[in-house]
């Protein structure tokens, strides 16, 4: 293992931007057995969770992530990109404007924001047509 946790998470991320997300989660793994409430693991753990197309596990992790420090901005909005993604449009909403609240200034966040209120008029737009005129 690393020299020390900081370490290690660095490690884990460089692994992941290279994509090397066997060894990314490894590293994560390692950090949370010696720190169990190192929330950057989590989230960064989630987000390999994420990349390997395990919806669920990124949820549980980028939440026990935001759990742990509620007052971080990108933690929220990676969520909600993630509660998009598996379709949870609402649950997405109120994480990205908990993130907007905490970064108002965050361009990427609107702009997830955005697409979530894209999703969820597409939605129901689809409904209405769907249903027909005797709805």
């Amino acid at each position: 293992m690393a020299t020390n946790l900081e370490e290690a998470v660095q490690l884990g991320l460089q692994a992941q931007q290279c994509g090397d997300l066997k060894r990314a989660e490894e590293l994560y793994c390692e950090v949370l057995a010696v720190e169990p409430s190192h929330a950057n693991a989590w989230h960064l753990w989630g987000a390999v969770a994420f990349q390997n197309r395990d919806i669920g596990a990124a949820i549980e992790r980028m939440r026990r992530a935001v759990e742990l420090r509620p007052d971080d901005p990108q933690f929220h909005s990676n969520l909600g990109f993630v509660l998009m993604a598996s379709r949870h449009p609402l649950e997405a909403e109120e994480s990205l404007r908990t993130a907007l609240q905490l970064d108002p200034q965050n361009a990427d966040t609107w702009f997830k924001l955005g697409n979530v209120q894209g999703a969820k008029r597409s939605t129901r737009r689809h409904k209405r047509v769907t249903a027909g005129p005797l709805s």
